[in-house]
């Protein structure tokens, strides 16, 4: 009798540590499982960039670094997009039917779905910079347009006058670089002066460059002159790229041999 109670003793023994060796595994799978589940779900829904946490009957969501631009591109707060998260996770996990068979890590539906509060706030912090610096970059943008505007009306119908074929300036052409500088006193000073030359196109393209570029930094030059700061200005001739009238007509090729004078945020690209 001993001996049966013995062997019966023995085999559930063996039974419990086969199911205790298997029960992680199977676990493991399981929460392999719902994770995917859920990411796949997420990113139908056009919720990418979060991290799947599980634990047993809980499942935890956490912004990743690399989800900032899926964040912002959707013009919800962190919160906000967190929260319909949340309710798309619990729409795959509360689903599962219940069973006991994982004891204390599946008691029933898996219904606990939780927000990582940290990377919400942290998500919404950055987003908020990014607003603040997209509204100040839009406020230097429209102060250089309204710069240059007023520098061309300071100008008005004046044209820079050279020697012909030379970059040396005649004329009333110092009348009109002060009048220039003037204006650009009042702007602010987080902007930069790119002073750009350009020609007809009558000539040898490769002259017509080295021409453009020697009266732009002629130019340049003469507004350092005056009291520009010289790391405020930069100069590049164009040739005859990006005429403004037809070069058919001496009037139009007169109108292509100008200088403009361009206001630009700092470290902004320059380009015709």
């Amino acid at each position: 009798m001993v001996a049966k109670v013995w062997i019966y003793s023995l085999g559930w023994g063996i039974l419990g540590l086969c199911v205790a060796l298997a029960l992680p595994r199977r676990a493991e799978g399981l929460e392999t499982m719902l994770r995917s589940q859920v990411e796949q779900r997420l990113a139908a829904q056009g919720l990418g960039g979060f991290e799947v946490r599980m634990d047993g009957q809980a499942t935890t969501l956490a912004y990743r670094d690399d989800g900032f631009g899926q964040t912002a591109a959707s013009g919800e707060s962190a919160r906000d997009r967190m929260l319909r998260a949340v309710a798309v996770a619990r729409g795959v996990t509360g689903g599962l039917p219940e069973s006991q068979i994982y004891g204390s890590l599946l008691m029933g539906p898996v219904t606990r779905v939780r927000m990582d509060e940290g990377s919400v706030d942290l998500m919404q912090a950055r987003l908020d910079g990014a607003a603040t610096q997209t509204a100040v970059t839009e406020q230097v943008l429209q102060a250089a347009e309204d710069c240059t505007d007023r520098v061309t009306a300071a100008v008005a119908d004046r044209r820079l006058q050279f020697i012909s074929g030379s970059a040396e300036l005649t004329g009333d052409s110092q009348a009109i670089l002060i009048d220039i500088y003037n204006t650009i006193q009042t702007c602010p000073q987080n902007l930069a002066l790119s002073v750009e030359g350009y020609t007809d196109n009558v000539g040898q393209d490769n002259d017509n460059m080295k021409l453009s570029t020697a009266r732009a930094e002629a130019a340049a030059f003469a507004l350092i002159d005056l009291g520009l700061a010289q790391a405020s200005v930069s100069s590049r001739g164009y040739g005859a790229q990006n005429p403004i009238a037809d070069n058919t007509s001496e009037d139009g090729r007169a109108r292509n041999r100008r200088v403009d004078f361009i206001l630009r945020p700092r470290d902004e690209p320059e380009g015709p």
